[in-house]
């Protein structure tokens, strides 16, 4: 009787020392793999924050780029416009001279033909005024003409950079998103495997 109490003894204490064996073996594995899932996540993480600080370094840089390009443009529109207030003020200036010579010449001329045709004399200062004008007109329209297609010109580059900035943030909310939705399925498996 006692010998087979020893021999129940002995092979609980086997049972033992087997489940012992086996809760040591989990506990180990759990280790590891909590080790893994943490070192995974920081390289993760790690990786996720590089490319988010890369990202906004593009974004920063392209800001800036736009930033001069525009300044570039004003700058230029603003040089367009001098130079369109120059020409005009010199137009306005050689047409004040030219009406002063027309002046003279038209006085001159009716001077000397007074007693001849007066109505040649009307029809032929008409026709030089109407020269005179559509030549100004003409070059307004070709300056009016470059200023639009300048404007227009920056305003399409304009666009274009400002679609590239906006399709570089949509990427990158894309990838805050992404992240956010990481940290949330690490946090809702954290508690799954600390359990295990």
């Amino acid at each position: 009787m006692a010998t087979q109490k020893s021999l129940e003894a002995k092979k609980m204490a086997d049972i033992s020392n087997k489940l012992a064996k086996v809760e040591e073996a989990t506990r180990k594995k759990d280790e590891i793999t909590n080790e893994f899932i943490t070192q995974t996540k920081e390289q993760l993480e790690s990786k996720m924050e590089q490319h988010v600080e890369k990202r906004d370094a593009i974004i920063s840089d392209m800001k800036e780029k736009l930033k001069i390009h525009a300044q570039e443009i004003e700058k230029t529109r603003e040089t367009l416009e001098q130079q369109k207030a120059n020409e005009q003020k010199a137009i306005e200036e050689k047409l004040k001279i030219a009406q002063s010579l027309r002046d003279e010449n038209i006085k001159k001329m009716l001077d000397r033909l007074k007693e001849h045709n007066t109505i040649k004399i009307a029809e032929i200062k008409s026709q030089n005024d109407q020269l005179e004008c559509q030549k100004l007109e003409e070059k307004a329209r070709i300056y009016e003409n470059k200023l639009f297609a300048a404007e227009q010109k920056r305003e399409k580059e304009l666009q274009k950079k400002i679609e590239k900035v906006q399709k570089l943030e949509r990427r990158a909310e894309l990838v805050r998103q992404n992240k956010a939705q990481a940290q949330e399925i690490d946090g809702q498996q954290n508690p799954i495997v600390s359990s295990g």
